[in-house]
C-alpha cells in the first residue's frame, strides 16, 4: 500500500499585492495635478436692457502684457487696488480685451476684480 503525502498549503503572501497597490498610488498621485481651481460666477445681461442710474464707467483694456484704466497703464502689481480706489455705489468695470489675450489672463483679471466688494464688471467688445 502506498503512503499518501501529504502536502501542507503555504499561506499566500500579500506582499507583492501591496507593492502593486502602493505602486498605482504613487503612480496616480505624480500624475494628478494639485493647482487650485477657481470658480466665477460669470451672468450674462438682458439683450437691450435700459439702465435707468447714472453710472461711473471705468474703461480698463486688457492687453497681453499689459492693463490700461481709461487709457492710463498699470502697474503689473496691484493694480486691482487703483481700481478699488477709484470705486463709488455706481461704479461699472467695463473690460475690453485686446487682439491675442489669452483665457488664462481674462481670468486672471476677472479673480482679481472679483475680490473687490461690490464692483460690476461688464466684458464689452473691442473697439
Amino acid at each position: 500500500m502506498a503512503l499518501k503525502r501529504i502536502t501542507r498549503r503555504k499561506r499566500a503572501s500579500i506582499t507583492s499585492l501591496i507593492d502593486v497597490i502602493f505602486l498605482l498610488l504613487l503612480f496616480f498621485m505624480l500624475a494628478s495635478t494639485f493647482s487650485k481651481f477657481s470658480e466665477l460666477d460669470i451672468a450674462a445681461a438682458a439683450p437691450g436692457g435700459a439702465v435707468s442710474e447714472a453710472l461711473d464707467i471705468l474703461e480698463l483694456e486688457i492687453g497681453t502684457y499689459h492693463l490700461r484704466l481709461d487709457g492710463k497703464v498699470l502697474p503689473a502689481h496691484g493694480w486691482a487696488d487703483t481700481v478699488g480706489s477709484r470705486q463709488t455705489d455706481n461704479t461699472v468695470v467695463a473690460l475690453r480685451l485686446r487682439k491675442n489675450v489669452s483665457t488664462q489672463r481674462l481670468t486672471d483679471v476677472l479673480t482679481e476684480l472679483n475680490r473687490i466688494s461690490g464692483l460690476r464688471v461688464y466684458v464689452v467688445d473691442a473697439p
